[in-house]
Order: C-alpha cells, then sequence, then structure tokens
C-alpha cells in the first residue's frame, strides 16, 4: 500500500531557515517604512495642497499655517530617515542600526509632539491616532533589527 503524502498528526512542517525567515522579515519592515515614508509625503501634499485639511490636526484656537512650521522637520527626519531605513533594511546593510533608531527617534518625536498637544487641548486627536501607531511599530522595527 502506498502512504499518503502529507504530515502526520505529530509531523510538523519543515522547519524555514531562519536566515530567509530573517530575511523576510526584513523585507516587510522595510515596505512598512517605505509605505509610512510615502504616507506622509501625501500627508504633506494634502496640507500644502487643501488648507482645510490642516484643522483636522489642529486645535481650534491654533491658526491653520502653524502646522507648517513642521515640514523641514518631518520631511527631513520622518520621511528621510523612514525611506533610508527601509532602503537600509532592503539591501542588509551593516550600517542600518543606528539609522533605524534614528528614525524611531524622529517617529517617535513626532507622535509625542501630537499626543501633547491632544492632552493640552482635548482636540486634534487624528494626529494622535495617526502618528502613535507609527511609533510602535517603527520602534518594533528597530527592536528587531537596530542590533549589530
Amino acid at each position: 500500500m502506498s502512504e499518503a503524502v502529507g504530515y502526520g498528526a505529530r509531523d510538523a512542517p519543515p522547519e524555514e531557515p531562519s536566515e530567509i525567515r530573517r530575511r523576510r522579515h526584513q523585507r516587510m519592515a522595510a515596505g512598512y517604512l517605505f509605505f509610512q515614508a510615502g504616507v506622509a509625503l501625501f500627508w504633506w501634499g494634502a496640507l500644502l495642497a487643501q488648507p482645510a485639511v490642516r484643522r483636522l490636526f489642529l486645535p481650534a484656537t491654533v491658526p491653520d499655517d502653524a502646522i507648517l512650521a513642521f515640514w523641514l522637520a518631518d520631511l527631513g527626519l520622518f520621511v528621510a530617515g523612514s525611506a533610508a531605513s527601509g532602503l537600509g533594511l532592503l539591501r542588509d546593510d551593516h550600517r542600518v542600526p543606528p539609522l533605524l533608531w534614528f528614525t524611531a527617534g524622529a517617529v517617535s518625536y513626532a507622535a509625542l509632539a501630537a499626543f501633547g498637544l491632544t492632552m493640552m487641548s482635548g482636540e486634534a486627536v487624528l494626529g494622535t491616532a495617526l502618528t502613535l501607531p507609527a511609533m510602535g511599530v517603527t520602534l518594533a522595527i528597530a527592536a528587531r533589527f537596530g542590533r549589530r
């Protein structure tokens, strides 16, 4: 009689080699970081093209153009850091750990600033709702891949 092909109840599928798994996780993390950079670029485009969008991210008492003060930091640190970290992960560059932590710091700063604004005003919740999860994911990526 022929035996059935497949795994029995006690047999587990063969373990995926750890290096293959690590590279797959790196590609997923890089994809997230590219997505994060793209969303932030889109967000800035919306803020510049549609001034009414700014009101969604600011308390009523703050002038809508006040948010524009953050463009350089956001584009230079948050967006560029996310994209560069993603590229470093894709290339498996040995220099990526400090870049990941730098990016995690930039994203955390933006998230905590948004959170502080929400706590002080009771408004501008959307910015906090968008940046706190980004902070968590970016910190998790740095913790996973930010070691030499």
